[in-house]
């Protein structure tokens, strides 16, 4: 032991006068984890639980929209409403889009459809595509 301890191994632990020592229950619970913000796990878990799982396709919705992109691969720039799913999170779930706009092409390596404005969507969550011949 170091020396400059020596003459404080021998005493007595502190007891206060004012207050009474605290039982071990108490103690414990100083260091117990505790929630800084408060319901915030259970924010996130029905966050996660919301939303609904994408819809499967039959042949038949699969073979018309496989038509569709066959006839936007021919077309100069076609004003076109995608309804598509859009996933939340981890947890596969989301919500259906519409998205209205010019579609500059369908990029079939990376498989997605583009619009002129630079945002894309993933040909595999696209329900369905309708052309509106009201976008400019």
């Amino acid at each position: 032991m170091k020396k400059e301890y020596a003459d404080m191994i021998g005493l007595e632990r502190h007891k206060s006068k004012k207050h009474r020592s605290m039982g071990t229950n108490e103690r414990a619970a100083q260091f117990a984890p505790f929630s800084a913000l408060t319901g915030y796990g259970d924010t996130i878990s029905e966050r996660e639980n919301r939303g609904e799982k994408m819809a499967q396709m039959s042949e038949d919705e699969l073979s018309e929209l496989d038509d569709m992109l066959a006839a936007l691969r021919k077309c100069d720039n076609p004003g076109i409403c995608v309804t598509a799913f859009v996933i939340d999170g981890k947890s596969g779930k989301g919500s259906y889009i519409s998205r209205k706009g010019r579609l500059k092409r369908v990029d079939d390596y990376e498989r997605r459809l583009i619009f002129l404005d630079g945002k894309s969507i993933p040909l595999e969550h696209i329900l369905k595509i309708q052309l509106d011949e009201g976008i400019y």
